[in-house]
């Protein structure tokens, strides 16, 4: 038997990245997975909650030209929306629409007494997240927000 002053190196087993990587995606498909139902019970609850227009779109209260004015999000004929504007609007104004579904300038119907019905059609039992614009007959933006239009909540009512 020989033996040997000279160490022998034994180099140190490095954990893999592999695995790290690995269940950091685990958890985040658990987290995704938690939150989609987290987030449809989140948006009926505001659903329920929101004050409600007269076609019973999200109404909200909002300022143009420093005067109050009132925005009803709402729908006709179908899934079709109709944007109710109190105080009406003066004559040429349209109000432009981007959402997920698409967008869409909407001139000011009298018969409605609102804008629209447009072309684009929405599921009025989904909740949208819409840029809406106001705008004047030579083009000025009078207003500009982003506000939702909460669909129909079916089940029980507050």
């Amino acid at each position: 038997m020989a033996y040997s002053d000279e160490p022998v190196l034994v180099r140190p087993t490095s954990r893999p990245i592999g695995r790290y990587v690995a269940i950091g995606a685990i958890f985040l498909l658990l987290a995704l997975l938690a939150y989609i139902p987290w987030q449809k019970q989140h948006m009926d609850e505001r659903a329920h909650d929101v004050d409600r227009g007269p076609r019973g779109g999200a109404s909200y209260d909002v300022t143009i030209g420093g005067q109050p004015h009132q925005i009803s999000l709402g729908w006709v004929r179908g899934p079709v929306f109709a944007i109710t504007l109190t105080p009406a609007p003066a004559t040429g104004t349209t109000l432009k629409v981007k959402s997920s579904f698409g967008e869409e300038t909407l001139a000011w119907n009298d018969e409605l007494q609102a804008f629209g019905p447009g072309t684009l059609s929405a599921n009025p039992y989904e909740h949208y997240k819409l840029k809406l614009s106001l705008m004047d007959a030579s083009g000025t933006v009078l207003w500009s927000d982003t506000r939702w239009a909460f669909g129909v909540v079916s089940g029980h009512q507050h």
